[in-house]
């Protein structure tokens, strides 16, 4: 075996070693509270997402016909969601149409942690953004417009840097 290559794989420079051990700890640091606690670490899938992604929190009941026309115009809006890492976080029941982006699947134990913290009863239509700071940001019991989403996340302070960044490639944040 070469002498840079261990069983494991090749050899690390010291700061990746050190990165990836900060990452493991960290997620498994984020899996120890998920796993044993309700009362510190509400909906942990939630937490997970904060600082990567903005979860769209939809809940509606079984036969609520908003939910179909949001589907829709998240649907016709698909590249601009993920543009915006925008993920979809649904709590809905036998619903038959397909939401064709990108879906995150919470435990079915989340749902009444994520309705208690957001005050949404089990016959309520909403829909909620949540910011990468783990805030709500926009909240209707109607299904929302693009536009309407758009703008909202076009507004915070770390989308801004986000396109900043995209625009002046050597800029560092």
């Amino acid at each position: 075996m070469p002498r840079d290559q261990t069983m494991l794989g090749p050899k690390l420079p010291c700061c990746a070693h050190t990165s990836l051990f900060l990452h493991l700890a960290t997620l498994a640091g984020a899996l120890l509270i998920a796993s044993n606690t309700r009362a510190q670490a509400p909906a942990p899938a939630l937490a997970l997402m904060q600082d990567r992604y903005r979860p769209l929190l939809i809940f509606a009941s079984e036969g609520d016909t908003r939910l179909p026309q949001q589907v829709e115009t998240l649907r016709l809006h698909r590249a601009d969601l993920i543009d915006r890492q925008i993920k979809l976080v649904p709590f809905f029941h036998a619903y038959a149409g397909a939401l064709d982006t990108e879906i995150i699947t919470f435990l079915p134990s989340e749902e009444p942690l994520l309705r208690k913290r957001f005050h949404i009863s089990d016959k309520d239509f909403s829909v909620i953004l949540v910011g990468k700071d783990g805030s709500e940001k926009l909240r209707s019991s109607k299904p929302l417009s693009f536009d309407q989403l758009r703008d909202a996340v076009d507004a915070m302070p770390m989308r801004q840097q986000e396109t900043r960044r995209r625009a002046s490639p050597g800029l560092q944040p």
